[in-house]
């Protein structure tokens, strides 16, 4: 033992050290390329702001032609400039236009000043009023007419719309000549307010230390500042950087100049090298710190590891129970824990094959004994611990005429067991020289299905030529497993001599234990009745009458079958009579109290069915919702049962098991095993939070048969594992 705690120890020792040098050429790598590629970053963030600022200034200087357009059609516009004096009746027009102009002006805070001058009437209408030319003048330079004269030539002589840089200050013109013949008939005039371009600069740099933006006018004029702290900047920048277009790098600055599209606007963005490289310094500091809090952590680690692997192992092999092993002082923890998962695995596999071989003694039980009690069935599935999800059922037969038989059985059997993820689940057996395959399944699922999935393994067996497989009928019933397979093994009887696929067809006679399957009828008939499913019903009368009752040759059996018939149809009545009370029921006893023959009985009865059909209407939603508020009662109440299902509940509540699994999804959203499940993950979790139980014990006390399938299910829900998530929960 000695000798293995120093090889724990110098391996843990051995580990950390490594671990930490790794660690520290990792973090050396890192700040290295930090710094080598953050040059790079701080290039396309300038470029990136730069872009935005194009966009933003661009999108609204659109805006403004949007503006002036929509003011050159302008229909009082286009009137006032087709006028050919000053009329004073026509101020409702100006008033009408200055409205317009200034709703326009108020919507967007980039103009500062908008108006429109027409130079034949000398008569101005702005977002400030309607003035004669000179008024206007006088009132926008504080009273002072120098200039007036030239303002004026400049209006009239406005050749193209678009924007134009002048007097420090950008300008959009637009000319409207409505006719081309008297020259410009109205000029479009709008001034951009410079501070709301001044904001759009310190809007796109805020988050941005030591970034500068400005708009340059006409070449390399400074027209707009993102602060007047940049000033200094911008006018020592070299012309060459100012008048090109690109990414520039001068002194400590990167900077990134573009077109504008509109007025020869040229952005320009500047960001200082020093102060963005000195996040990589911090981020260095802070790597650095960090690294030095992981190495105490890993030398406490380490020590706890050292501690804690150095405990005695001779307890633990002695514990797993090593037999045939020499040496074992030798064994290091890995060797064990190795032996451990081997024999884990090993003991999985076992508890598989033996759950498959406890399900076909199942299955080979049912058919030899032909039992067709659905108590009897679930008292056998709870004693075996065997579980069915879904409520419907298949009998599958395969029968080989290989020379080999047992083989050919065997290979069709390993067939099975490998396959793909299905929506069905099956247990297998071999009886009497064939195997017997049992199909569960939702309602889902059709037969169509399940008819692929054999002619997919036949034609991969690659024995079409020797294999005869025949398939039962569909049930949702336990007690029909039998009734399936005499129904399979009759139409095997049908096609002796042939090979492929066939299925069961309605009509074919099952001359075996006809006593036993007429029992059956008047059982079924008897259930679908209590679930007041009169289709079915109706469906099953005249096989009953024919079969079960008229079928007898004792008089006295005869006439108490026909009793017990009428008898389970009255008792249908007077429930339908209790639940409608505007139903009465005395007219439908009589008509089948009183027929005797055969052809009579078929037709009251019948027609009695067609009338608690059409009086249970109204009543039949409320009694699916009783029933599916039972069993919902019953699984929160029971679902640490491991025997609680599907068929236990249906058992319980007497209805079937797809009557009951259709209506109890219909009304609460989910199947009744997705229901007990997470109910059962639910309450695990709250184990796994607060208590200290194994994995093993929680999957006991909640109702899962094993540890295995509450670890698979509790993934289904949760998508990890319950240890995964105790430890995510600390």
């Amino acid at each position: 033992m000695k000798i293995l705690k120093s090889k724990t120890r110098m391996r843990w020792i051995r580990d950390s050290l490594l671990m930490i040098g790794v660690l520290l050429f990792i973090i050396l790598l890192f700040t290295t390329w930090l710094i080598r590629i953050f040059s790079k970053e701080i290039r396309e963030l300038n470029y990136s702001v730069s872009s935005i600022i194009q966009t933003s200034i661009d999108t609204r200087l659109r805006e403004l032609e949007n503006i002036s357009s929509q003011l050159e059609i302008n229909s009082t516009s286009i009137e006032i400039s087709k006028m050919k004096s000053i009329q004073e009746g026509e101020t409702s027009r100006y008033y009408q236009l200055h409205n317009q102009i200034k709703s326009y002006s108020m919507a967007n805070s980039l103009i500062q000043k908008l108006y429109v001058y027409y130079p034949s009437l000398e008569f101005v209408v702005g977002d400030k009023g309607f003035f004669k030319a000179k008024e206007y003048y006088l009132i926008e330079n504080g009273l002072r007419d120098e200039g007036f004269s030239k303002w004026k030539s400049e209006l009239s002589g406005i050749k193209k719309n678009g924007f134009q840089f002048r007097d420090g200050n950008l300008y959009y013109f637009a000319k409207i000549p409505y006719n081309e013949l008297v020259g410009n008939t109205a000029v479009i005039v709008l001034q951009v307010d410079s501070s709301s371009l001044s904001s759009i600069l310190n809007q796109s740099n805020q988050g941005v230390e030591g970034d500068a933006s400005a708009i340059l006018a006409d070449g390399n004029t400074l027209f707009v500042l993102s602060s007047e702290k940049a000033r200094a900047l911008f006018q020592s920048l070299p012309e060459n950087i100012l008048l090109s277009n690109g990414m520039h790098t001068w002194d400590k600055y990167f900077c990134a100049t573009r077109d504008s599209a509109y007025g020869n606007l040229r952005y320009v963005t500047c960001m200082e090298r020093s102060i963005q490289m000195g996040i990589v310094y911090r981020a260095r500091k802070v790597t650095a710190l960090v690294l030095f809090l992981w190495i105490f952590i890993a030398i406490g680690l380490s020590l706890r590891a050292i501690y804690v692997n150095n405990q005695p192992l001779e307890m633990l092999m002695q514990r797993i129970g090593v037999e045939g092993e020499q040496n074992l002082l030798d064994w290091d923890e890995f060797k064990i824990l190795n032996h451990v998962i081997d024999s884990s695995r090993k003991s999985k596999e076992e508890q598989e094959i033996q759950k498959q071989k406890i399900e076909a003694a199942f299955l080979t039980n049912i058919i030899s004994a032909e039992l067709t009690d659905n108590q009897s069935i679930f008292l056998m599935m709870q004693q075996l611990d065997i579980e069915f999800l879904y409520p419907e059922f298949q009998l599958v037969l395969w029968r080989t005429k290989d020379k080999e038989k047992v083989e050919a059985i065997e290979k069709i059997k390993r067939k099975y067991m490998d396959g793909k993820e299905t929506p069905y689940s099956i247990i297998l057996t071999r009886y009497q020289e064939d195997l017997l395959v049992l199909y569960n399944f939702d309602s889902g699922v059709t037969s169509e299905m399940i008819l692929k999935d054999i002619l997919s393994y036949i034609k991969e067996l690659q024995n079409e030529s020797t294999t005869l497989v025949a398939m039962g009928g569909v049930y949702d019933a336990l007690s029909d497993i039998v009734r399936s397979y005499l129904q399979a093994e009759q139409t095997l009887l049908l096609h002796r001599g042939e090979t492929g696929v066939f299925r069961y067809k309605e009509g074919f006679s099952i001359e075996r234990n006809k006593t036993k399957y007429n029992l059956n009828l008047m059982r079924e008939f008897t259930r679908v009745l209590a679930e007041h499913n009169y289709e079915e019903a109706d469906r099953l009368a005249d096989e009953v009458i024919e079969k079960y009752v008229f079928n007898e040759q004792r008089t006295y059996v005869a006439k108490s079958r026909r009793y017990a018939l009428v008898n389970s149809m009255i008792d249908e009545i007077t429930y339908v009579e209790q639940t409608n009370h505007f139903f009465s029921g005395e007219e439908c006893i009589t008509k089948i109290s009183r027929e005797k023959e055969i052809s009579g009985l078929k037709e009251k009865v019948h027609l009695v069915l067609g009338e608690l059909k059409k009086q249970y209407g109204n009543s039949s939603v409320f009694q699916s919702k009783q029933v599916s508020k039972q069993a919902l009662s019953i699984i929160q109440e029971e679902y640490r049962n491991p025997m609680i299902g599907l068929y236990s509940l249906s058992a319980e509540l007497g209805v079937s098991n797809t009557y009951l699994s259709t209506n109890f999804k219909e009304i609460n959203g989910v199947g009744i095993v997705q229901c007990i499940n997470q109910l059962r993950i639910e309450k695990a979790k709250e184990l796994l939070k607060n208590t200290r139980m194994n994995l093993k014990e929680i999957a006991a006390y909640v109702g899962f048969s094993s540890d295995i399938s509450f670890i698979r299910v509790f993934k289904q829900y949760e998508n990890k594992t319950p240890g995964k998530y105790k430890e995510d929960t600390k």
